[in-house]
């Protein structure tokens, strides 16, 4: 669920996106996750995104594999590719 932007429609309705955890990259027991996510139906602009990046939207909420392993919804911060500005706000709601 894309909870910003508030008009966010993709191939899948309106704020939702479809994809799975790629890569994890861990930063260790303090500095927390970050997942690759692989998008499908994803377009901004003309620009076809197929790859976004998800760090934890709270500080607290460093660990977002336990938290999804524990079935609870995760709040992040999705970032698009390098060349994109693509950056959203969104819960992950399953693996």
């Amino acid at each position: 669920m894309v909870a910003e932007p508030w008009d966010f429609q993709s191939a899948y309705g309106r704020g939702r996106l479809r994809g799975h955890i790629r890569k994890i990259e861990d930063f260790g027991p303090q500095g927390g996750q970050a997942l690759w996510l692989a998008v499908a139906g994803l377009t901004m602009g003309d620009q076809a995104v197929d790859t976004l990046r998800a760090l934890a939207l709270h500080p607290g909420d460093a660990d977002l594999i336990a938290g999804l392993g524990d079935q609870r919804s995760v709040a992040v911060r999705l970032f698009g590719p390098p060349e994109s500005s693509l950056r959203m706000a969104a819960a992950i709601r399953r693996l």
